[in-house]
């Protein structure tokens, strides 16, 4: 990963660079505003191209690890169905190599 910094200009697209697929907004205030981070960082999602983005906030006086990820449960939601659907396409591509490798040795 790497810092974007203010590459972008305007046309922000996250404080992270190099994170495929993801747009990731780093936050270390005073003050939480998470709707209007949520809403900036998902339009900075957009112009990203990426389908899945979070705001991480570091929590105060505490080591950057403990920093918290997070994201609206509608994207979460979305998140989590992806990981299911992929998971069991996995399992689908592992049963056809095994079959075909059955298949294989048959022959």
């Amino acid at each position: 990963m790497r810092r974007n910094g203010n590459i972008y200009g305007r046309d922000d697209r996250g404080d992270l660079g190099n994170v495929t697929d993801w747009t990731l907004q780093l936050k270390n205030v005073g003050q939480d505003s998470w709707t209007r981070w949520f809403e900036e960082t998902e339009e900075q999602s957009v112009r990203n191209s990426t389908p899945w983005w979070a705001v991480i906030r570091k929590v105060r006086g505490k080591h950057a690890r403990a920093s918290v990820f997070a994201m609206p449960l509608w994207k979460a939601k979305e998140l989590m169905v992806y990981l299911r659907d992929l998971e069991r396409y996995v399992q689908y591509l592992t049963a056809e190599i095994k079959s075909l490798k059955t298949q294989t040795r048959e022959q």
